[in-house]
């Protein structure tokens, strides 16, 4: 269902993505609008730009930010625009053990609250909204780990969007409380702190910690439920989402999948004095369903070009989108990232991934300009492909008015890597070596095979760096074949 308030400027949205199989969503009509006036834009969405990584030293030193250490982070495009609010994709990696990390305004109070998750060796992504304080964004965590942020959009002045410091307002731990599977609960949020109490949008993130099984969780306007989810999880885990959703008489509903404990922090809200669209969940994309995408699963470094403006509930006007992006079936580590398809390729992701682990995050993601397209490329450490599946929730208007689409879009393969020509063998020498050959000198090469479809050269040997008491016996270290499952193992000639 579409819910047009009427308002002053650009939209927010509601953030949540289908679980199962959906109809794709038609293409429609912009809807009617009033003549447009020249005013500043208060939501600019940017092509992602990374402004922070610690493990490269951008925007902070090179190492992994430390218990009690706090990371100061400028944006300072945001800054010169006046931003009030900035939208961040947050990510931890490379973490010895699972902890968190909190995000707030510099000027304020270090908040009770945490706004992502992780697990031991799992890199993991949550989209920020945090208002922008006089002395940037501050970072914080629980356990050693790098931390990378890339920017994609800002909100100037409070009619689109009040950010406020992260306030918790529901952990179902505390009050024993827990989410009883497919029941609704009814949350209260208009006049909480940090909200409004004509807040009409809120800005929740939802932490779903300790599930009794692997499942979902979706947050929505009361009176309007949905096929949706917000959250997706496995058994035992800790996960956090960011989403935008309207409030229905100052509430919001939740619903669970399964029994499960749930923490609900507040980031900000909108009263509608803008120009707010927001719609349930729509359909662009879900590469599980051939017959609306035959192409099937997306494969790693391929690039989807997805037509967003005049399709799923978005007017052909649309400047930028908020949506719901899914990897359903990842066999690998990896990550998803999208970007305005008129742009290039930026060093940026939107989505991280490990093996059968179905995960999800809200990006606002800015259109082509002619095209109305959004990009979407998935990179995975071993080459194999997996399901992506995409929700329109909100966008932004002010746009060029576009031809309707032709299609939902395209894929572009990956690229072939250039093969050089094989070299020719050398000549076997006329007589064996009389002696051992010097130190450093190349003796032999061995290969393995396996019926995994591992073929490759495990090393070339250099000889007389070990001499064994001078009985002439050399060692060297080599790759097991992986069908093994072995570590590197030592093997004597």
């Amino acid at each position: 269902m579409l819910t047009r308030i009427r308002t002053l400027a650009p939209v927010i949205l509601v953030a949540a993505v289908a679980l199962t199989p959906g109809v794709a969503g038609s293409t429609v009509a912009a809807p009617d609008r009033p003549a447009a006036v020249l005013r500043p834009q208060e939501l600019t969405a940017t092509q992602p730009t990374r402004v922070l990584d610690t493990r490269t030293g951008l925007g902070a030193p090179t190492e992994m930010l430390s218990p009690g250490k706090v990371i100061r982070l400028a944006v300072p495009a945001a800054a010169a625009a006046g931003a009030s609010s900035v939208v961040l994709n947050l990510t931890a990696t490379g973490a010895g053990n699972g902890g968190w990390v909190k995000a707030w305004p510099c000027d304020e109070q270090v908040p009770a609250t945490s706004v992502l998750n992780f697990a031991r060796a799992r890199t993991v992504a949550n989209a920020v909204i945090s208002k922008l304080g006089a002395g940037g964004v501050c970072l914080l965590t629980s356990t050693p780990v790098h931390l990378i942020a890339d920017l994609t959009g800002w909100f100037v002045g409070g009619q689109d969007f009040n950010g406020s410091s992260p306030n918790r307002i529901l952990d179902t731990r505390t009050s024993n409380t827990p989410l009883v599977a497919g029941q609704e609960r009814r949350l209260t949020v208009a006049g909480k702190p940090g909200i409004s109490a004509g807040a009409r949008v809120v800005a929740l993130n939802l932490t779903v910690d300790n599930p009794s099984a692997a499942g979902w969780l979706v947050a929505y306007p009361c009176g309007q439920p949905t096929n949706g989810s917000t959250v997706t999880f496995a058994a035992a885990e800790a996960v956090a989402n960011l989403t935008l959703v309207e409030l229905a008489g100052g509430d919001v509903c939740i619903k669970a999948s399964v029994r499960t404990s749930l923490i609900v922090d507040t980031y900000g809200w909108s009263a509608g004095n803008g120009e707010l669209d927001v719609q349930a969940p729509t359909r662009l994309l879900d590469t599980r369903i051939l017959s609306q995408w035959p192409a099937g699963m997306a494969a790693s470094g391929a690039t989807l070009t997805l037509r967003v403006a005049g399709r799923s509930g978005v007017p052909n006007d649309a400047d930028s989108a908020w949506v719901t992006v899914t990897a359903a079936d990842p066999a690998s580590e990896g990550f998803v990232t999208m970007w305005p398809c008129d742009k290039p390729f930026p060093t940026a992701s939107t989505l991280n991934t490990w093996p059968n682990a179905m995960r999800s995050n809200l990006a606002l993601v800015k259109l082509s300009q002619d095209a109305g397209t959004t990009c979407l490329r998935y990179t995975s450490t071993n080459g194999t492909r997996t399901n992506l599946v995409v929700d329109a929730v909100g966008w932004t208007t002010d746009g060029p008015e576009r031809v309707g689409p032709n299609g939902i879009g395209s894929v572009t393969p990956a690229p072939t890597p250039a093969v050089p020509p094989p070299t020719p063998p050398a000549a076997p020498p006329a007589t064996p070596p009389a002696a051992l050959p010097a130190s450093g000198e190349v003796l032999w090469s061995e290969g393995f095979s396996s019926a995994s479809g591992l073929d490759r050269l495990v090393k070339v040997i250099s000889f007389g760096d070990n001499i064994n008491n001078g009985n002439q016996m050399q060692a060297f270290n080599g790759d097991h074949d992986h069908a093994c499952g072995s570590p590197a193992t030592t093997r004597a000639l």
